[in-house]
């Protein structure tokens, strides 16, 4: 939290704690964005203040922990230039499940899921694509956090 709060101040609400595991030969997390954390249900788990008021995107903060050893060989957390700026999903349109695809989808030859998630299903053009090229890897040593 004193990392957290060096950024944002003293005035914190920490809202969320979640454990992603990614077991070796798992499918990595599928490109996506998140504002209102609405995901697969389409309702909002967080609602900001009136849109003059909010930043963009709201206001969290993630602080994502490496645990064990997170390698390019493992799937690291990729992250992507200048998505804080251009919202591509929208959440409010809810997202479906199904788990018999957990670990079998493949995006652009690259395994890529969320647990039965398709976060497809939430862009706003059907048809986009992130390009690639300008994401960066973040491999990390067990310990180390990123906050994004």
């Amino acid at each position: 939290v004193e990392r957290v709060a060096s950024i944002l101040g003293p005035d914190l609400l920490c809202w969320r704690t979640e454990f992603f595991p990614k077991y070796q030969g798992d499918e990595g997390t599928d490109w996506h964005q998140a504002a209102t954390f609405a995901h697969s249900s389409g309702r909002p788990q967080i609602r900001w203040p009136a849109e003059n008021d909010a930043p963009a995107f709201g206001g969290t903060i993630t602080a994502w922990t490496a645990f064990t050893h997170s390698t390019k060989e493992s799937g690291c957390l990729q992250l992507m230039p200048g998505t804080h700026r251009v919202m591509n999903y929208d959440e409010s349109l809810g997202m479906s499940y199904n788990p018999d695809t957990i670990n079998k989808r493949e995006k652009d030859s690259v395994r890529r899921g969320f647990f039965g998630y398709d976060y497809r299903e939430l862009q706003k053009d059907p048809d986009w694509r992130p390009d690639e090229s300008k994401a960066f890897s973040l491999v990390m040593q067990p310990g180390e956090c990123v906050i994004f």
